[in-house]
């Protein structure tokens, strides 16, 4: 008899949405464990639970895009009712839902060394490197490294635009002398060493 209290897609987070889970607050340790044991330790409420709640068994149940598509749909009702933070959290989680969901759209189920294939999930990095320019989200660090991480699926055109973007702003905060358009910094340390780590990729 199939235990009710812990079905296998709720054991173990979907590996396609670690990433997006993490900007929401799961910590590594509990991406391994239950989905409910995180959404209580974390004190999460119904539509952010909810959402963690289909993220974590994106695919394992039905179909991955449903999933997502309900996760996006609780993390809309949060940034209404959250604080800037947690708005923040959101948005960025967004950001990287629709990524996925783009890829999933565009490939169903090949295997993501395809996902470069698809003309949008580079784009929708750039987008979302954007968006935590300037701390407009309090995840930088996370999309920076979700760049770094998928980085071989990124088009030479789009690693071009992200190379630019970040010498701009730079280039005018030196002129100006002003790096808030930057960020704090802690982002001008992660952004400066973003823009050195791309010149190092063949």
């Amino acid at each position: 008899m199939q235990k009710i209290d812990h079905p296998p897609h709720y054991q173990g987070a979907s590996r396609q949405c670690c990433n997006t889970l993490m900007v929401l607050g799961v910590t590594p340790e509990q991406l391994e464990g239950e989905c409910i044991d995180a959404i209580e330790q974390l004190n999460f409420g119904f539509n952010l639970g909810n959402a963690v709640k289909y993220l974590w068994r994106c695919g394992q149940k039905g179909s991955a895009i449903e999933d997502l598509e309900k996760a996006k749909w609780y993390l809309a009702r949060v940034c209404i009712q959250a604080d800037r933070e947690a708005q923040d959290r959101c948005r960025t989680a967004i950001f990287m839902i629709d990524v996925l969901i783009r890829a999933f759209r565009k490939l169903g189920a090949t295997p993501p060394k395809e996902i470069g294939s698809d003309p949008d999930f580079g784009a929708t990095v750039v987008c979302a490197l954007r968006y935590c320019m300037g701390r407009k989200t309090y995840m930088p660090s996370t999309i920076v490294a979700f760049a770094k991480r998928h980085w071989q699926f990124i088009s030479e055109n789009d690693r071009v635009d992200i190379a630019k973007d970040i010498h701009y702003a730079f280039k005018q905060a030196e002129k100006s002398g002003d790096y808030s358009s930057i960020g704090m910094d802690c982002d001008i340390r992660l952004w400066s060493e973003f823009r050195d780590w791309i010149q190092e990729q063949p």
